[in-house]
């Protein structure tokens, strides 16, 4: 029970440390797209962006270390599920099922230290963690299969809102840095 708590305690922080990150941090100037760059220089352009946010050269190399651009993940990005379009109405309909409404209810109860604990440190309100918490992973039930890392380098070098992704980026290798998560 306590190593899944940690784990769960691990997630969610990194998640309130996200949301609660400013979108436009100043980390340099976006990348333009694969015609401008390869994408180890993009690379070296991230490198340079985090040692001036502050993140250690270790934690730089461990994290972008092998890493190639993903195209299973560009292509997920151009076809979200919701479709596009969808009212707040119709979302809500397709997305937020009663079942869904109730693990958050429970996940919501059982942080509810961890959540009070972040809520003072972000000023986000628990409530809007658990939501996104539960839209963005069904409470941790679906992470994903790729890395963090690699899927917001990728966001980032591709060009589509890449100034968003590139800053995401930044404050995910900070989450990593300061040893909340382990990449």
């Amino acid at each position: 029970m306590h190593g899944r708590f940690l784990v769960r305690r691990r997630a969610l922080l990194g998640t309130a440390a996200l949301v609660a990150l400013p979108l436009t941090a100043g980390f340099g100037a976006p990348h333009r797209g694969r015609a401008t760059d390869g994408f180890d220089a993009f690379l070296d352009g991230v490198r340079a962006d985090g040692r001036r946010a502050g993140v250690s050269p270790s934690t730089l190399n461990r994290a972008l270390a092998g890493l190639r651009p993903n195209p299973r993940v560009l292509e997920l990005d151009r076809f979200q599920p919701e479709g596009p379009g969808m009212t707040w109405e119709e979302y809500r309909e397709k997305i937020v099922s009663p079942t869904r409404v109730e693990n958050g209810r429970r996940a919501f109860a059982e942080s509810r230290r961890l959540l009070d604990e972040v809520s003072a440190r972000y000023r986000v309100s628990p409530r809007v963690v658990v939501a996104i918490w539960g839209m963005e992973t069904n409470y941790g039930t679906n992470t994903g299969g790729f890395g963090v890392i690699e899927a917001l380098a990728t966001l980032a070098w591709d060009g589509r809102l890449s100034a968003y992704f590139r800053s995401e980026l930044l404050a995910a290798l900070k989450v990593l840095d300061a040893g909340h998560i382990p990449p």
